[in-house]
């Protein structure tokens, strides 16, 4: 049963279909009811489904079954509707505009985004089509769009109305030939204005969420092409924002806007009262800005020109912004905000190294990165000593495998450098204090005045790997904060278990495309070696291996499921393994080696069928999660 939060993905077995398939019947057949009253109609209309015969309890029989059935819906009276039957025969409509056509797009929002679209799903026709959001394909709006291969909308024309549908199986879109029918339009505005009313939430619903609602209540909402969800809100008395919706002409914050005022206060805790005051000034601003761009209002309004400068470039209240910017969805927000810092440059009368800075995030986060190199540069041109520019610039001096640029880059920040970042560098720069007929530290063997005097030498791959995996990790974390948090929240199931922050950065680099975006947004400084390196670690598969021999700093393996020998060059795992033992791992390949992605699971001899299981499909969180669980459970068996 889905009442707006849930997911039900569990298996249910074949009587518990069998009860779904009568509770829906009836629904459909009766309309909306109370969880007491579809027990007491299931219990009269096929008691041997639901024991009723056999005196079990069937209000807990037929309240389980609906909790995990996907096809009923929990409208916010508390009555059930089978919300799924209706949306599989709904038609949405959407106008096709010459920036869809052009990029082989549909966006999903406003106007098709309930029908839950799956990953990958077909046309009528058998060609491919796909679900994607900017992080994952440059052509998606950001807030999703439904994605086809090259020309597959060249049938239609901009300003086309569209009818699209979606039976659970298939897409159909066509052109709609005829003008939506009045009525059904005017039912379907009346139906929203009252789904939004019954809410009565704290908080601003989700666009999906109040169609849903709407078509529970009212089954034959979207049975017939109606105009495009766009049109209909205003006639509601409604607005969208982002992907949430709230009243037309009244204030209302967006959850994400809740969210990112709350952060604020977190970060500005104990700063001085003028720093708050501008963060705030700041933050207002911004979400006053991107209200009117997405109301299709004039923005201008939003920029105070001086004021506004004076406020972002006061202490550190950019960085600020750029991480109260990373909550939610941290790609989109952040080459929002670095719009809305261009705006507001445009606006000044003077350049200001903050603004320089936001907007270099936002030119990363469109993949442009030497644009924002450019940016930060001009920053620097205004305030020569500016933390964050000089911060953020040091970064891509690693990115180029430049340690001693960086660390020079560092050094003007005024801050003192962590001993983790002095050891990420120190392999790479210049050594101090030795003799110039010394052995050169570098272990070339050659003397140090013919060698790493001149400068440090190029290292070889091999010594560079591990830097990078470093670099993409921590471009990874940046950028995207709360999911590593998430993350390592999920899979810290134990004190004793498996390291949850590099399980978590597992998942992040891989299936949740981190080290893709790094490569994307970072390649065009990164050393041809190490591009290439990097984009052969994009499609590492997580590998059951067993231990077939340990040495001081390396251990050779073998693929259980291939067979393929691995040497693995980490002295730290090599120093905890014996062979014949199995490990869950992702090894990563470095010319003739490997080393690994970071975590490394133990897996005990009844566990090696059920990883192999789950080797089988892309490895996603809660696979790994739920075989850590058992691994756990099997280990406190007697």
């Amino acid at each position: 049963m889905h009442d707006g939060n849930d997911d039900p993905t569990a298996a249910k077995p074949a009587d518990d279909e069998a009860v779904a398939a009568e509770l829906e019947r009836l629904l459909l057949e009766r309309g909306p009811l109370s969880i007491e009253e579809l027990s007491e109609a299931v219990a009269a209309s096929a008691p041997q489904l639901v024991g009723a015969a056999a005196g079990e309890d069937v209000l807990a029989r037929v309240t389980a079954v609906a909790q995990q059935s996907d096809a009923i819906w929990r409208l916010p009276d508390g009555r059930l509707a089978p919300v799924l039957h209706h949306l599989r025969r709904a038609t949405f409509t959407h106008r096709l505009t010459e920036s869809e056509r052009e990029r082989g797009a549909i966006d999903l929002t406003p106007d098709v985004v309930a029908l839950a679209l799956p990953r990958t799903v077909t046309l009528a026709d058998g060609t491919a089509l796909s679900t994607a959001g900017p992080e994952e394909d440059p052509r998606a709006d950001e807030a999703g769009s439904l994605l086809g291969p090259d020309g597959w909308l060249d049938r239609f024309d901009a300003g086309t109305l569209l009818a699209i549908r979606y039976d659970g199986e298939r897409v159909t879109i066509d052109a709609l030939d005829t003008a939506p029918d009045g009525a059904a339009t005017a039912a379907v505005v009346d139906a929203l204005a009252e789904a939004f009313a019954a809410l009565r939430a704290p908080r601003a619903p989700e666009l999906h969420r109040l169609v849903v609602d709407a078509m529970g209540r009212h089954p034959a909402c979207f049975a017939t092409p109606v105009a495009p969800l766009s049109d209909l809100l205003g006639p509601a008395g409604l607005r969208r924002r982002e992907v949430w919706v709230g009243v037309q002409g009244e204030a209302w914050q967006t959850p994400a806007e809740q969210a990112r005022r709350r952060r604020l206060e977190e970060v500005l805790t104990g700063a001085d009262a003028c720093c708050q005051q501008a963060a705030r000034r700041a933050l207002d601003a911004w979400h006053s800005w991107l209200e009117a761009h997405e109301g299709g209002d004039d923005p201008t309004a939003a920029l105070a020109g001086r004021a506004l400068a004076e406020d972002v470039d006061h202490g550190g209240i950019a960085a600020v912004l750029a991480d109260v910017a990373t909550l939610g969805r941290p790609l989109v927000n952040v080459r929002r905000l670095g719009r809305w810092a261009a705006e507001v440059a445009a606006a000044a009368p003077s350049p200001a190294a903050s603004l320089c800075y936001l907007q270099a995030l936002g030119a990363d986060a469109d993949g442009e990165v030497l644009a924002a190199q450019r940016h930060l540069e001009a920053g620097l041109a205004v305030e020569a000593d500016h933390p964050a520019c000089l911060g953020m610039l040091a970064e891509l001096a690693q990115d180029r495998g430049d340690a001693a640029g960086s660390l020079a880059l560092l050094s003007r920040t005024g801050r003192p450098l962590s001993p983790e970042a002095l050891r990420e560098l120190e392999p790479f720069l210049v050594p101090r204090n030795v003799g110039r007929n010394e052995p050169c530290p570098c272990g070339s063997g050659r003397k140090f005045k013919a060698c790493c005097a001149r400068g440090p030498a190029p290292r070889p791959l091999a010594t560079r790997a591990r830097w990078l995996r470093t670099k993409a990790i921590r471009h990874a974390m940046r950028n995207d904060p709360m999911t590593v948090e998430s993350l390592r929240q999920l899979f810290d199931v134990s004190n004793g278990g498996p390291d949850s922050l590099a399980m978590a950065v597992d998942m992040l680099l891989f299936p949740s495309r981190g080290v893709a975006r790094y490569v994307d947004a970072r390649g065009p400084l990164l050393p041809a070696d190490e591009l290439a390196c990097a984009r052969a670690w994009v499609t590492q598969p997580m590998r059951l291996l067993e231990v077939a021999a340990a040495t001081d700093g390396s251990f050779d393996a073998v693929d259980v499921r291939t067979g393929e020998q691995l040497t693995i060059e980490e002295p730290v795992a090599a120093a905890t393994v014996q062979p014949g033992e199995a490990v869950l791992a992702r090894p990563l390949p470095v010319e003739d080696g490997w080393i690994l992605s970071g975590t490394m699971i133990r897996v005990p001899p009844t566990g090696r069928d059920r990883t192999l299981a789950m080797l089988e499909e892309d490895v996603r969180p809660f696979h790994l999660l739920h075989l850590l669980v058992d691994f756990q459970v099997e280990a406190l068996r007697p």
